[in-house]
């Protein structure tokens, strides 16, 4: 559906046909997101933990102090790094998630399979830098 819009008031330019167009990235997030049930009995909150993977992403600057901070049986932390920090940097994420390995999983968990998008979703707050899921 085109928009008409006249700047001839402000500018003194011709009208212009905007075009509707979404990201559809995020058209496929959301529709997702619209066919995902919460679970009513879930007992403890979902963080997410997403970071990009440029330069001082979360993974590298402060994951430890977030983890500190936010661990506890009330919540759940997600650990969900970029595809490409992974890719990237596949050391420094094994050396992460064996830093933690005996940490409660039902506490903290590493979401290591990209397939899946249902922590994005079911998660009640996200935490992140400058990564694209936001």
């Amino acid at each position: 559906m085109a928009i008409e819009l006249s700047d001839d008031s402000v500018y003194n330019l011709k009208e212009k046909n905007l075009v509707s167009f979404g990201y559809p990235l995020a058209d496929d997030l959301v529709k997702a997101g619209e066919n995902t049930v919460s679970d009513p009995n879930k007992k403890v909150k979902d963080i997410l933990i997403a970071p990009s993977w440029q330069e001082d992403n979360l993974l590298d600057s402060c994951i430890d102090t977030l983890i500190e901070k936010l661990y506890c049986k009330e919540y759940k932390i997600i650990v969900r790094p970029h595809p490409e920090y992974v890719k990237r940097y596949k050391n420094k994420m094994d050396a992460l998630v064996e830093k933690y390995k005996d940490y409660d999983k039902e506490n903290l968990v590493f979401e290591l399979d990209f397939a899946k998008n249902i922590s994005i979703y079911s998660s009640d707050l996200i935490i992140t830098d400058w990564s694209g899921i936001a």
